[in-house]
């Protein structure tokens, strides 16, 4: 417990019965930059006395500001008052955190030690230190996939950070255009979910190349981020395009079933990843990982005209 005299300042105060008891005292007592918090009192007034009180952490007590008398008392200085623990209008309620309605603070603070990070009483009118982020299309850290075959996606918020002291909560909305940022909808960040929740199955624009997801953060005061969040992915739903196999350079004829083929494929939008090979009169079997160049092969049994195909995958 603190015993106000004069001044009582820069103290954390908490686990006692009263907070801050002020006794009366012929000079005026001030009460600042305190955090008093866990306590059955917050400040106590033993008497008529009506000290200045501001820039305090007022919260979590069984009762924030105590005093009997019925006396009114404005629990602010110079239009700047107390956080008393509300993040929302009205930052202080009369009767709930204080005795009754004559000790009200018309100037409460919506942030912790918000007159430190320049904040004005309630709501701030900018926020100097926005939220910020980072996305990941169909993963979970950086670098994600670089590119997919199907337009479904998932987009992930990996991290999030506000500096300034309203964080949490932060929000976030994704979309794959900037214009359509704005109708997406908001979905709460816990940050204990995160990278895998919140996040966001959208559909790419419609043809092969280039997609990029946007995301944007907003805190509690509906200030958004300085800049949208992206990623990027390759959208690929087409074939490789010039392939070609020969075998053995490409000769007429061979005497021996071990051949050699010589493989070729790109895709212009992405890599060529899979290929299946296989000879006349046989099934496809199953893809295995693309070889660019030469590759032995065996012809199927027998002379005559031996045919082998090759396809290729992304």
């Amino acid at each position: 417990m603190a015993k106000v005299q004069n001044r009582v300042y820069d103290n954390n105060i908490s686990g006692n019965t009263w907070g801050i008891l002020n006794d009366y005292r012929a000079g005026g007592n001030e009460i600042y930059n305190n955090t008093i918090t866990g306590n059955t009192h917050g400040i106590y007034l033993t008497t008529g006395h009506t000290p200045i009180v501001y820039h305090n952490n007022i919260y979590g007590n069984a009762l924030s500001y105590h005093a009997p008398d019925g006396i009114e008392r404005e629990l602010s200085y110079n239009g700047q008052g107390n956080y008393w623990g509300r993040t929302s209008t009205p930052g202080f309620v009369a009767g709930v955190d204080s005795t009754g309605w004559w000790l009200h603070d018309t100037y409460p603070y919506l942030v912790k030690n918000g007159w430190e990070h320049g904040y004005p009483p309630g709501k701030p009118t900018d926020d100097p230190t926005r939220p910020d982020g980072e996305i990941v299309i169909n993963g979970f850290s950086k670098p994600g996939p670089t590119y997919t075959g199907n337009p479904l996606v998932a987009a992930y918020l990996i991290w999030a950070d506000d500096p300034a002291p309203s964080y949490p909560p932060l929000y976030v909305r994704f979309s794959t255009t900037v214009a359509g940022i704005e109708s997406a909808t908001w979905q709460y960040v816990d940050p204990a979910e995160l990278p895998y929740w919140p996040y966001a199955a959208l559909i790419l624009p419609v043809g092969d190349g280039e997609k990029t997801v946007y995301a944007q953060l907003k805190n509690k005061w509906d200030f958004t981020s300085t800049h949208l969040l992206t990623d990027k992915i390759i959208l690929d739903q087409s074939p490789p395009v010039n392939y070609s196999i020969t075998i053995n350079g490409g000769a007429i004829a061979t005497n021996s079933r071990t051949v050699t083929l010589n493989l070729y494929a790109e895709d212009p939008h992405s890599t060529v990843t899979y290929m299946r090979i296989r000879n006349e009169n046989t099934g496809w079997p199953g893809w295995s990982p693309y070889v660019s160049g030469k590759k032995e092969w065996t012809l199927s049994a027998n002379d005559g005209l031996k045919t082998v195909s090759r396809t290729a995958s992304i």
